[in-house]
């Protein structure tokens, strides 16, 4: 939300008074009047620097008198001095009104007025302020309770078709080509103008169904094996929204290995105990009991879902104007990078800049919420936390990862950065489900 007037606000203390505007765009502007008191005691300060600094014949650094000092080095006093209270005066402010800068290297000093130690100074100084984030109340929340998933005999024959298939044996199809329903071993490459043939799969199983993508399989149905198929993929008119956001054309090759079929085992007392299940009865409460876990996985994903929405639709504040500029400017970029591999041009630049600038506001808002809400509830993520949730994205053992870290100084400190922002803001999340009026 921008704030269209700016908020104008009265500072006082001993040695400051200030008045803060705040615009939009988290911009503030302090006019900074500092009390003669503090710009005497500056210039003292940079007497006693500049002596520090220089030499005088018959006196150590730093213990020649003030009047020496002025005499000869009145211009380095004074650009000191004027220093000095540029920086007293701020630091003064900063702990008097509270709103600090996001970036140091933001702060910009519009107006610098100092005529004499004995007389007030009168600062204006701009600069890009950390939002002010409203407070959450969990418990207060309100959030519509899911509703809960019957498990369907689909389901769990489904389930249990994935066990048998698992441990299905396999015969070879020798004396025709494959057709809807067979499983197929293939090679697939990847086929560019440009490039060397790139290997995508490998003497990998492929089932001939309905869920296979359709220009594959037009290169496998109809052909027997040892045959090399060419051709590129497309879009039906049945295709769905997933495979249209990440479909990406190209030319492929695709080989037939091996055509082959399933022989599933009978579902018995010898099947479920080898599965680990006392007898088919338990082996199905073991079916029931692991999908009623995913549901409940799926159930805490909707919920934080909601919780997300809640706190971005009824929280509003202002953003910092460059942050928001320039996390819309990375998304719009990879979203331009994205279209042209796809080369499709469905959207237009402006489309992409407009829904790069939404996502951008949506995740600086999410991510200042949690933030705030984690160090009211004292929320925190552990090394250990940590450590999980990067091994899990390099797919490599937690306890191997301290010392990749060590041999491979190349993990980017963005990712830790990245992965530790996403496990806060999950924790969060779940903070507030578990702490939320749920109905």
């Amino acid at each position: 939300m921008s704030q269209e007037t700016p908020d104008v606000q009265q500072f006082q203390s001993e040695t400051n008074s200030v008045q803060v505007t705040r615009e939009s765009g988290c911009r503030v502007k302090l006019e900074i009047q500092v009390a003669p008191k503090t710009v005497k005691s500056a210039h003292k300060k940079a007497i006693k620097a500049v002596s520090k600094e220089v030499s005088l014949p018959g006196f150590r650094k730093g213990h020649a008198p003030e009047a020496l000092i002025l005499k000869n080095y009145a211009g380095n006093v004074d650009r000191e001095w004027r220093q000095m209270v540029l920086e007293m005066g701020f630091q003064d402010a900063l702990k008097l009104v509270k709103i600090y800068p996001l970036d140091r290297d933001g702060i910009k000093a519009d107006v610098v007025t100092i005529t004499t130690p004995d007389e007030a100074a009168s600062l204006v100084i701009s600069y890009e302020a950390e939002p002010s984030i409203p407070d959450v109340d969990c418990a207060a929340i309100e959030l519509k309770s899911p509703e809960t998933k019957e498990i369907s005999d689909k389901e769990m024959n489904e389930v249990l078709d994935q066990i048998r298939f698992y441990h299905a044996e396999w015969t070879i199809v020798e004396d025709r080509p494959a057709q809807e329903n067979d499983h197929v071993r293939v090679d697939i490459v990847s086929l560019k103008d440009d490039q060397e043939p790139a290997p995508l799969v490998t003497n990998e199983r492929i089932a001939i169904n309905e869920n296979l993508q359709p220009w594959l399989k037009s290169l496998i149905v109809g052909k027997n094996v040892g045959d090399i198929s060419e051709g590129e993929s497309f879009l039906t008119d049945t295709s769905d929204e997933a495979t249209r956001s990440s479909f990406v054309p190209g030319k492929y090759r695709v080989t037939i290995n091996t055509i082959e079929n399933p022989v599933l085992p009978e579902v018995d007392q010898a099947f479920a105990e080898k599965i680990g299940a006392k007898d088919v009865e338990d082996l199905m409460t073991q079916i029931r009991g692991k999908i009623d876990r995913e549901n409940n996985v799926a159930r805490r994903q909707e919920l934080r879902e909601l919780v997300e929405t809640h706190l971005i639709d009824n929280y509003a504040f202002d953003l910092p104007k460059t942050l928001l500029e320039n996390e819309t400017k990375f998304r719009f970029q990879k979203k331009q990078e994205t279209n042209k591999a796809k080369q499709q041009e469905e959207k237009s630049a402006e489309d992409l800049k407009q829904e790069a600038e939404t996502e951008s506001r949506q995740t600086l808002h999410l991510f200042y919420l949690c933030r705030k809400i984690a160090n009211k509830y004292k929320i925190s993520v552990t090394n250990q936390e940590l450590y999980s949730q990067l091994a899990r994205m390099l797919n490599i053992p937690a306890e191997q990862l301290p010392e990749l870290i060590k041999a491979r100084p190349d993990i980017p400190q963005e990712l830790s950065a990245a992965v530790y922002s996403k496990t806060l803001i999950d924790k969060v999340k779940d903070y507030v489900v578990d702490h939320a009026k749920i109905a």
